[in-house]
């Protein structure tokens, strides 16, 4: 008799989507979001606000909205913006730079307005 057919490979999971973020001032920045490598996020807004990459430091923790974004682009762009994720897998940062007081250096948009977003990147989302 022939052999036994092979067992036929796992399917692949399904490739992950690209996803959009309604970026506006009073936003809830909680919202857990996760993209694959090579997905896109795209920010929407029309005008009069901006999207910065930043450290988890400056992001904050917890209860804590650090928003400290010195030495960051702090002026107004039209939108959308749309950011590409990178091969590594992580935890990336995103803000709102406007609003800016270089004497306590923090951004009320992203502080006051929430206008912040935390973006996992991962094979498995």
């Amino acid at each position: 008799p022939p052999p036994p057919p092979s067992p036929s490979p796992s399917p692949s999971p399904p490739p992950g989507k690209s996803i959009s973020i309604n970026w506006y001032y009073g936003m809830d920045p909680n919202t857990k979001n996760c993209v694959a490598p090579g997905k896109t996020v795209t920010f929407i807004w029309q005008s009069g606000q901006n999207v910065i990459k930043i450290s988890k430091e400056e992001y904050g923790t917890g209860n804590t909205r650090e928003c400290k974004l010195k030495g960051k682009d702090h002026g107004s762009t039209d939108g959308p913006h749309v950011w590409t994720a990178p091969a590594a897998v992580g935890d990336y940062y995103f803000a709102c730079g406007l609003g800016y007081d270089s004497n306590t250096e923090i951004g009320s948009h992203c502080k006051n307005g929430n206008m912040k977003a935390h973006i996992h990147v991962s094979k498995s989302c």
